[in-house]
């Protein structure tokens, strides 16, 4: 008995624990993204200021 509610808790720390860092992995793609995005718009602003061609 002790040993199938160990497997329960280890199932379940491992769900969870996947479940978090997919979370965070996601926050700090889209997070990377979004100031990638922003910095390419910085940018191309910069830059037809300096060259209007």
């Amino acid at each position: 008995m002790h040993d199938f509610v160990f497997a329960i808790g280890v199932f379940v720390f491992t769900v969870v624990g996947s479940a978090v860092t997919i979370t965070l992995a996601v926050m700090i793609v889209k997070t990377w993204v979004s100031w990638y995005l922003a910095f390419a718009e910085l940018r191309k602003k910069h830059h037809g200021k300096t060259n209007p061609t």
